[in-house]
């Protein structure tokens, strides 16, 4: 696995233990930090992503369901 691929694993699995330990492998000189901001920074993408997500559907309902009318 590429070193990007096996990063964003770490980071879409919230395993700080392993990424702390990546990390310092890679030269960091502050590790633990670094590690909570990448997933500090991974969550926020990942709702972000969640929020569009949910803005697209709710438009598609909306558009669906133009000219239904409640009886």
């Amino acid at each position: 696995m590429g070193q990007m691929a096996w990063l964003s694993y770490l980071v879409d699995t919230e395993n700080e233990k392993e990424l702390i330990k990546f990390l310092k492998g890679k030269g960091f000189k502050n590790p633990k930090f670094a590690a909570k901001e990448f997933l500090r920074a991974g969550k926020e993408l990942s709702e972000n992503k969640l929020a569009k997500e949910v803005k697209r559907a709710t438009t598609l309902i909306n558009a669906a369901s133009v000219g239904i009318r409640d009886e």
